[in-house]
């Protein structure tokens, strides 16, 4: 008897998983006749230290997989994954991606001011908002607004994918900051277009990338930073510069996820459509990310002892009052007219943009 059941036992078992494979058959008869579109995704920067490549390679790269599976029948994607300078340096992205030795990537375009000078606008005015989600609303309507922006990227035969937005950028020093005057003859970096600010306030500015900064900072190359606070902690600047003063520089966007053309124009066009979705999904993203570990991150910091301060109102509008008398916004408008692109038309148009979106200026850049 019990022989008996245990057969019976045996036989629906078999009976179970013969159905369970019956079942599973077609779903995988239709992913292995997909086609596979294979991308190579690239980055300058490490994911473990900038967010803006981290959040490519944990919301971006897998959000794009998983909906070409799910609203798509014919087609999977197959992601290479190649960053912190593993198959294109920090620097030479857009290149890359040009030529094709990248399909799609992170463009940082700080470091292409000769080749993409308008792009970098959202830098020419200090002290904008510290809010990422109105940088990023008034930046998007600047660029519907002035489509040669796109029209530069497809000369270097690149698509805008994703803007990318971090937050308020602030100084990271070897010394402590509580007035203009402490500013002077102080050596201070960043990677392009926030150098004249740091000019216009006194201090010698120095170009500079963020995976020298740390070697730079501890011997003395220079003496601080003006840069957001999660790549402050990421690349661990406030270990050889010990002083974080919030000064309220202002939200900006450095970076764009781009695509190689040739490559987007072979996409079939229900994937040129969820590239183009998830890009703007990775905007809002980033931006959300940006402002929330804004704060987390610089309490971060104060728990290594480092020092944190925050400008006085009074202070931050002598700050902001010395950036304008050096005109430093109408200057670089001028190097993009001078350039044959519209950079004073833009300018007023983002400065008022911002304005009308509800952001009260410390000092309203001058654009002549």
């Amino acid at each position: 008897m019990r022989t008996r059941n245990n057969t019976k036992t045996i036989a629906m078992i078999f009976l179970i998983v013969a159905v369970a494979f019956a079942i599973n058959i077609p779903a995988a008869h239709a992913k292995d006749s997909r086609k596979v579109i294979k991308l190579r995704c690239i980055a300058g920067h490490p994911d473990t230290a900038a967010p803006w490549v981290g959040l490519m390679k944990s919301f971006f790269v897998p959000e794009l997989k998983k909906r070409v599976l799910e609203e798509t029948k014919d087609y999977d994607l197959d992601v290479s994954e190649n960053y912190g300078g593993s198959v294109a340096a920090l620097g030479e992205c857009l290149e890359s991606i040009e030529s094709g030795i990248g399909d799609m990537g992170m463009v940082v375009w700080v470091f292409e001011m000769s080749k993409l000078h308008p792009q970098n606008s959202t830098w020419w005015f200090p002290f904008g908002p510290e809010d990422t989600t109105l940088v990023l609303e008034a930046f998007r309507r600047t660029w519907d607004k002035f489509p040669f922006l796109d029209e530069m990227l497809e000369r270097y035969n690149q698509k805008r994918i994703a803007l990318c937005t971090l937050p308020s950028y602030e100084f990271v020093t070897n010394f402590p900051i509580q007035k203009l005057e402490d500013m002077k003859g102080k050596r201070i970096a960043h990677g392009g277009p926030m150098v004249p600010w740091a000019e216009a306030i006194g201090c010698v500015g120095v170009q500079s990338r963020l995976n020298e900064a740390y070697t730079a900072l501890q011997t003395g190359v220079y003496d601080g930073w003006m840069m957001e606070p999660h790549a402050t902690v990421g690349f661990k600047l406030y270990e050889p510069a010990p002083y974080y003063t919030i000064a309220g520089l202002g939200a900006g966007i450095p970076n764009c996820i781009t695509m190689n053309l040739d490559t987007w124009n072979k996409l079939p066009k229900e994937v040129q459509k969820i590239v183009i979705d998830v890009g703007k999904a990775y905007e809002v993203a980033m931006a959300k990310y940006s402002a929330s570990n804004y704060y987390r991150q610089i309490t971060y910091m104060a728990t290594k002892g480092v020092t944190v301060r925050k400008l006085t109102k009074k202070e931050q509008k002598r700050f902001a009052a010395a950036m304008d008398e050096k005109l430093v916004a109408n200057a670089m408008a001028k190097d993009s007219d001078k350039s044959g692109y519209p950079g004073s038309e833009m300018a007023k148009f983002y400065v008022q943009t911002l304005i009308d979106l509800g952001y009260d200026w410390p000092v309203v850049p001058t654009i002549k």
